[in-house]
């Protein structure tokens, strides 16, 4: 095994482990929401959606389901507001981070439709574990949903140039103070200037 692999494998190791211990101290939280879910009726607690993870290998997405099919199209469900406002509904994803699909840190998991294989940034993105902290909404924040496809990839090209175990610890404590500043959710917090 190449040793330049060695730090690879170590964050890995060390993703699943933490991913281990925060799913057991969320665990009240998460079933909590999950009965929640499941007396409101609407539906299967989780939601599986596929994302192509490092190299492009693909996996399921785990999260809570927010929204309920209806008149319309889909609509998001009362229990469901309330878990997007503090970020609850990601919760599930720690199941990810332990099974080794994401990391802590990492551009942010893509659906395979939104990947064009044949653009070399997106080959840079690939080369690394999505994250369950994402560069690019971190920096977006409040403009996240509003801002442009090639903005979003470029931060997370940027992300892959600089990733390291400092930088990485640096953005989980912005990720950790952006949920407690905007009750919960990042992408719902007034918007920062990049630096």
């Amino acid at each position: 095994m190449p040793a330049s692999n060695g730090p690879s494998i170590a964050r890995e190791a060390a993703d699943r482990v933490v991913g281990a211990a925060l799913l057991v101290l969320t665990a009240p939280a998460t079933v909590s929401a999950a009965i929640a879910l499941r007396i409101q009726g609407a539906g299967p607690v989780l939601r599986r959606s596929p994302r192509l993870g490092r190299d492009g290998v693909p996996f399921d997405l785990y999260q809570f389901r927010t929204m309920r099919d209806g008149d319309g199209g889909p609509h998001l469900t009362a229990v469901g507001g309330f878990l997007r406002r503090f970020s609850l509904d990601h919760l599930p994803m720690l199941v990810n981070v332990v099974r080794g699909d994401l990391a802590l840190v990492g551009p942010r998991p893509t659906e395979p439709d939104r990947v064009d294989l044949a653009d070399p940034r997106w080959r840079t993105v690939l080369s690394v574990r999505p994250g369950l902290v994402s560069y690019a909404i971190l920096v977006l924040r409040g403009r996240y949903n509003a801002a442009s496809a090639h903005t979003r990839l470029a931060l997370e090209v940027r992300y892959t140039r600089m990733a390291g175990v400092g930088v990485d610890l640096r953005l989980l404590g912005r990720a950790a103070a952006a949920i407690v500043t905007s009750r919960g959710n990042v992408k719902a917090g007034t918007p920062r200037a990049h630096r």
